[in-house]
């Protein structure tokens, strides 16, 4: 029953699933054959130069370029984080919400489970309910 819970939700609060698992092995393997290209990109790019003008100048471009990335991503790094959106007036002037933490209302995916309780209380109330019963349920009969 509880696995029944736990695939209903997401349709009862019309939130999209997502497989977290297969994401994250699909950006691992991403960044990892985008890594490996460049590796065969330098070594090609040295080789190349070594015999058109010498060791001297493949080596001095190659630290180059590796100077020039590096600097690249730092500006990329050091670049203001975009502010946070408020929370919902609906939510706000709710009695409960003082209750939630600043880091949970702050976090991307809480402030659109926020937005859609603040646009239909009654169905997330709905929700609560259902899934309530359904964990009680699935306690219980254990």
């Amino acid at each position: 029953m509880l696995k029944y819970a736990k695939y209903a939700v997401p349709y009862l609060l019309r939130a999209p699933r997502r497989n977290p698992v297969k994401n994250l092995a699909g950006l691992f393997l991403a960044y990892l054959l985008c890594f490996l290209a460049t590796v065969f990109i330098v070594i090609a790019a040295f080789i190349w130069m070594s015999k058109e003008f010498g060791l001297e100048v493949a080596f001095a471009a190659t630290g180059v370029t590796f100077m020039f990335s590096a600097f690249c991503i730092l500006i990329g790094l050091n670049t203001p984080k975009p502010v946070p959106a408020p929370t919902p007036p609906k939510i706000a002037s709710d009695p409960l919400a003082k209750y939630i933490p600043e880091s949970v209302k702050e976090n991307p995916t809480m402030q659109k489970l926020l937005y859609q309780i603040g646009e239909s209380p009654v169905t997330a109330t709905a929700t609560a309910v259902t899934v309530g019963m359904l964990l009680s349920r699935e306690l219980i009969e254990d």
